[in-house]
């Protein structure tokens, strides 16, 4: 904590850097004796870069927000939270969890619109001037977590330079995630943990016995007789055999979450937020399990 004297002067740009760049709380003193806090380091900056030409910037108006930038943002929402089950960080589309959202230009010179844009991303530039932004609460002190940094930064960069897209299993499992963390509903993200077990283990089945010369037609007209419970107790047995007793465990417990969903909806159980959790990281052993033997789930 950093104490700021009752003289700072707060219209200078300059004094307020020098007292906040130290400091995660900052307690000013004003004339009347009050005490007023300013917090820095409470958040993560992020600066996604899309270039426009002039006729498409002038074609926005004045009065809007340019979210061309959305899908990057939420295709690195969709990876981040995959890799390090950190859900905090919000869809685009999510704005009333957005902190804050700014938006500026920078006009390139003419020896620089000459670049590839490789080039050009790489070239140094002034602070964009920005002139819009949006301000509105934040989830940001909710979940529980805890990764390896730099392994996630390293996962997460091959999946973008191998332009990979996120399995739709591992978004469904973070929606789990949410339901706990930020919502704490064990009910909701037993139901989620169960669609994305059913998403990934109908997709691993299915292009294993694809694979083995079954025709996908067959397997369409007998999609709805072999429910997930066979698939996981039979199929997956069968397809990742041998099995070691700690990978049959996973099984079980990713089982059980299939069988924990069949009691909410047909008898009306109301699980516990612990309950959420441990669905969760079973489903999510699993998944990683599917991955380590090829599977892109």
């Amino acid at each position: 904590m950093t104490l700021g004297s009752k003289d700072t002067k707060f219209d200078s740009p300059e004094a307020v850097q020098a007292l906040m760049s130290n400091a995660s709380i900052l307690a000013v003193f004003d004339p009347l004796e009050t005490a007023v806090s300013l917090r820095s380091k409470i958040g993560t900056e992020v600066a996604i870069v899309v270039e426009r030409t002039e006729a498409e910037w002038k074609a926005l108006g004045p009065s809007k927000f340019d979210e061309a930038h959305s899908a990057i943002w939420d295709e690195f929402v969709r990876t981040y939270q995959m890799v390090t089950a950190d859900v905090r960080p919000p869809y685009w589309n999510d704005g009333h969890r957005l902190l804050i959202v700014k938006q500026g230009w920078v006009r390139y010179d003419e020896p620089a619109q000459a670049l590839d844009w490789q080039a050009r991303l790489t070239l140094p530039c002034e602070a964009i001037p920005i002139d819009r932004h949006r301000v509105s609460s934040s989830y940001a002190m909710e979940g529980k977590f805890q990764f390896d940094t730099q392994a996630a930064t390293a996962m997460i960069e091959r999946y973008f330079a191998a332009g990979v897209p996120v399995p739709l299993s591992r978004e469904t499992l973070a929606g789990a995630q949410r339901a706990v963390d930020l919502h704490r509903s064990g009910k909701t993200a037993i139901v989620e943990c169960t669609i994305a077990l059913e998403i990934a283990v109908a997709e691993v089945v299915s292009a294993a016995k694809v694979k083995a010369g079954v025709s996908k037609k067959k397997l369409d007209e007998y999609k709805k007789e072999i429910g997930l419970g066979y698939q996981v107790n039979v199929d997956l047995p069968m397809l990742l055999a041998p099995l070691s007793d700690d990978e049959r465990q996973v099984l079980g417990a990713a089982d059980a979450v299939r069988k924990r969903r069949n009691e909410i909806i047909h008898a009306g159980a109301q699980p516990t937020r612990e309950e959420g959790e441990q669905a969760v990281k079973a489903v999510r052993t699993l998944l990683d399990l599917l991955r380590s033997r090829g599977f892109k789930v």
